[in-house]
């Protein structure tokens, strides 16, 4: 906390666009979390180009791909609540070096299976399980540490600037991924996965992370996990925003499980146009998160978020309608800038409403609604299996829209958040 209070100190005053913009990377700790946040963001998305094209590669069958995304996401959902209460009662830096650990050994399992020629689907639907087990365990934890490290008068900026940092890699680790399977193969994705897991665990081992409030740790974790749904069962605030997060995760996310599948059948290119298709959606969430970053008096956010599920939402469904890859490129682009406008807005305002000893858990819901996707995923490739891609993405885009839309009437709380 004494490190904390000097780094705000020596914040203090200073102005400039650098400051603006960035001011939170000034902070020692806050800075060793966004970089180590940059090297495993970038080693996940790596995964999913990966995975998704080896799936492809070893099953041809659309289905089968949509389940590998099912089994990297649906951890979320089911071990998110259990993560949340861990973070809320342990030490969070222990609990981001343990899980990096063991995603460092499964990304260095599944390499040396794939250079052997010894992989499978179901091995590598084993290791996306693992995966998706740890990544639940870690992004709670990741998320629940920001408000600590740098103090409620640079939440904003932290969240955006978290945000940044995740479009940065979903351009970096999808253009990254096709590069590597064009040149060299699948299996040194996984190679460059594990060394940017590794790097990742040294900064989080650097860190100095002020102690939880543990007021937790005198309930049950049984207990602690009733206290955090009720709050939100209470909150129509926070519990709008988690709807809204849920209807987008359920029937417009899914369509990135399918991205593999539109590259190779309706677009006609090859590893290399998959990465460039995913590093497009990622400039546009570069440039919203720069936008969030910079804005120090954003309006009203409540109608922000409706604004952007929207955008994004009918975003897929002008997906499933591009007839050229060209504009596709573009609709991923504008996608991009609205999830990142959306995602950091859930965060942020998560963050801000919550009180500490509550924040892990409620953070944890939140994550659950990543958790969704995997099982839009499953519909959305059974959709595509009988009536092609397209038509499942455009399916679930429509959906979103509407759902989105009637949140919007029933919640006015979500509307007139500040």
């Amino acid at each position: 906390m004494d490190e904390l209070l000097h780094d705000e100190a020596l914040l203090a005053g200073k102005t400039g666009p650098i400051y603006q913009v960035f001011g939170s990377l000034f902070i020692r700790n806050y800075r060793l979390l966004w970089l180590g946040n940059l090297l495993s963001s970038t080693a996940v998305w790596m995964e999913q180009v990966a995975a998704g094209w080896l799936m492809l590669l070893l099953s041809g069958s659309p289905f089968m791909v949509g389940l590998a995304s099912f089994a990297r996401g649906i951890p979320l959902l089911l071990v998110s609540p259990a993560s949340g209460v861990l973070a809320d009662r342990l030490d969070r830096r222990r609990l981001l070096i343990t899980n990096q650990a063991i995603l460092v050994t499964v990304a260095l399992i599944l390499a040396v299976l794939i250079a052997t020629g010894w992989i499978t689907p179901w091995q590598l639907l084993a290791g996306a399980v693992v995966s998706g087990i740890t990544s639940a365990m870690l992004l709670p934890t990741r998320q629940t540490l920001v408000s600590s490290l740098v103090g409620r008068a640079h939440l904003t900026n932290a969240i955006a600037l978290q945000s940044m940092g995740n479009s940065t890699t979903r351009i970096l680790g999808p253009s990254l991924a096709g590069a590597l399977i064009g040149v060299i193969g699948v299996m040194a994705c996984y190679f460059v996965q594990a060394a940017s897991y590794v790097s990742a665990l040294c900064l989080t081992v650097s860190m100095r992370t002020p102690p939880n409030g543990r007021d937790a740790a005198g309930e049950t974790m049984w207990q602690n996990l009733r206290a955090g749904f009720s709050y939100i069962r209470a909150d129509r605030s926070v519990l709008s925003i988690l709807i809204m997060a849920s209807v987008t995760s359920v029937f417009a996310m899914p369509y990135t499980s399918m991205l593999p599948v539109l590259a190779r059948d309706v677009f006609k290119v090859d590893a290399s146009g998959l990465g460039i298709l995913m590093t497009t959606m990622g400039v546009g969430s570069l440039v919203g998160s720069l936008a969030l970053a910079a804005w120090t008096a954003p309006p009203r956010r409540g109608p922000m978020v409706l604004v952007s599920v929207l955008v994004l939402s009918l975003g897929t469904v002008a997906l499933a309608l591009a007839d050229s890859y060209f504009t596709a490129c573009v609709v991923m682009a504008v996608i991009g800038l609205a999830n990142s406008f959306a995602l950091a807005l859930y965060n942020t305002l998560i963050q801000v409403l919550v009180p500490d000893a509550l924040r892990g858990r409620v953070m944890s819901a939140y994550m659950m609604t990543f958790g969704l996707t995997p099982l839009g995923a499953l519909v959305v490739g059974a959709i595509a299996e009988v009536g092609g891609a397209p038509l499942a993405i455009g399916l679930g885009g429509g959906i979103s829209a509407v759902a989105a839309i009637l949140v919007a009437i029933y919640f006015p709380e979500l509307r007139a958040l500040e």
